[in-house]
């Protein structure tokens, strides 16, 4: 379905930056409308609202996050682990197509794959993000999920639990880092998130923060003790 999407998605921008979203028709590409989602960012682009969602998505816990802001949407959903990845459209500025995996209980995963083509209302900045998202769920032998503790990286099970072992390698670390970092800080899970929030750089700052800290660790372990 995706590239059905890409291809319907360029025909409506034309020669423009992006399509309008009045042209949209979620009816025009087979199988679209039950998967898709749209987020407006046009009242706050760090939280966008959910303007729509497709059956796929109702059918689920997510069937009441139709205007509502995306923080708003159940964690642990299908929409709102797709619907997430809309930062990366936005760095991009570009459609972002993407395969990932997350585990749906300790002897099956969903696999997915998506994209998040841009849409305006104005003509050249970003105001919508359309999404689309196939999934399946696969039986899984326990031992082949790969989430072995790892005593130097203790929190990458529980993110590859949360996440999916298929998650980018890169988020897997830094998650890691910041729940090491709250760990370090004392905190529990019940301030996690406001802990977070309260630093600078926000989940940047606190991975920032835990990476100089191992550093300075490592230096002094590494140390010559006086004679």
């Amino acid at each position: 379905m995706a590239p059905q999407l890409m291809e319907y998605w360029a025909r409506l921008r034309g020669p423009e930056p992006y399509p309008p979203i009045d042209d949209l028709d979620v009816e025009a590409v087979p199988g679209f409308g039950p998967r898709a989602f749209m987020l407006d960012l046009g009242h706050d682009p760090e939280d966008p609202l959910v303007r729509y969602v497709g059956q796929e998505f109702s059918a689920e816990r997510a069937k009441k996050a139709a205007g509502r802001k995306l923080s708003e949407v159940p964690p642990g959903s299908l929409l709102a682990r797709v619907a997430s990845r809309y930062h990366e459209m936005l760095d991009s500025k570009e459609p972002s197509e993407f395969e990932y995996e997350y585990a749906g209980g300790p002897d099956r995963k969903t696999l997915c794959r998506g994209v998040l083509p841009p849409f305006t209302a104005e003509g050249k900045p970003i105001d919508y993000i359309v999404g689309a998202v196939t999934s399946r769920v696969v039986e899984v032998d326990t031992p082949e999920a790969g989430l072995k503790s790892q005593a130097r990286a203790p929190f990458t099970t529980v993110v590859k639990l949360a996440f999916g072992s298929g998650c980018e390698r890169t988020r897997l670390s830094e998650y890691a880092a910041a729940l090491s970092y709250a760990k370090r800080c004392g905190r529990t899970p019940v301030d996690l998130k406001s802990f977070i929030e309260s630093q600078q750089g926000g989940l940047k700052g606190c991975v920032r923060a835990e990476r100089t800290a191992r550093r300075t660790a490592r230096r002094h372990r590494g140390a010559p003790h006086p004679g």
